[in-house]
C-alpha cells in the first residue's frame, strides 16, 4: 500500500484554480486528475521524470479524456509540471514522493537480502 501527501491548501491552490480556468473544468476535477497523475507516476515514473512519455500517456495516467496536449500544456503553464528544453518532470516530485520511493527501494533491498540469506 502506498500513499501520497495531499495538503489541505490544494483545493484553493492557485495552480488548481488556474488549471481549472485554462481547461474549463471545476477545481475538484483538476484535483482528481492531479491525484490520479501523482499515483500513476508512483508506479510508472517513480523519479517524477516524464521526459519521453507522450502527452496521451500522461493524460491517460491522470484519467484526462480531453485533449491531451492541452492538458499537459496547462499543467506546464500553471507549474504542476516543469519543462526545460530537454526535460519534463513533475514539479517538486522528490519533495512529495521521495520518502515513499526511498522506503520502497529500502524494502525491496531488504527483501532481496532476506531471500539471498534464506537460499544459503
Amino acid at each position: 500500500m502506498a500513499w501520497i501527501e495531499v495538503h489541505q491548501s490544494l483545493p484553493r491552490h492557485r495552480k488548481v484554480v488556474s488549471a481549472g480556468n485554462l481547461l474549463d473544468v471545476p477545481r475538484m476535477s483538476i484535483i482528481g486528475h492531479m491525484i490520479c497523475l501523482w499515483t500513476w507516476a508512483l508506479d510508472n515514473a517513480p523519479s517524477g521524470e516524464l521526459t519521453g512519455i507522450s502527452p496521451p500517456v500522461i493524460a491517460s495516467g491522470a484519467e484526462w479524456t480531453g485533449d491531451s496536449g492541452a492538458f499537459v500544456n496547462a499543467l506546464i503553464q500553471v507549474g504542476f509540471l516543469d519543462q526545460t528544453a530537454d526535460r519534463l518532470q513533475i514539479h517538486n516530485w522528490n519533495d512529495y514522493a521521495g520518502k515513499l520511493i526511498a522506503r520502497r527501494t529500502s524494502d525491496r533491498e531488504r527483501k532481496r537480502a532476506q531471500r539471498m540469506s534464506a537460499g544459503n
